[in-house]
């Protein structure tokens, strides 16, 4: 069984995020960099966050300061986050 893959975004209430839930990490990534892009079109992020999970990992993020990814070691251990160069 694959993990679920997570979009989610959020506005100003965090506790009412809306969530975009797939299998396929293209189309999460795909998703993602369209909000991402929505979002960024008047050059600020207009909604708070947009994060992307996979399973109970979050793996990337865009909120008011940029795009970041965030590093696991092999073992699965937090390492920081690192601007996106895209």
């Amino acid at each position: 069984m694959t993990e679920d893959i997570t979009v989610k975004i959020i506005r100003h209430n965090p506790k009412d995020p809306s969530l975009y839930i797939t299998g396929d990490m293209t189309d999460a990534l795909r998703v993602f960099d369209e909000r991402v892009a929505a979002h960024s079109q008047t050059g600020r992020l207009i909604v708070t966050k947009i994060e992307l999970w996979v399973g109970d990992r979050l793996v990337k993020y865009a909120d008011k300061d940029g795009v970041f990814d965030v590093k696991y070691t092999k073992a699965g251990v937090y390492q920081g986050v690192e601007e996106d160069a895209e």
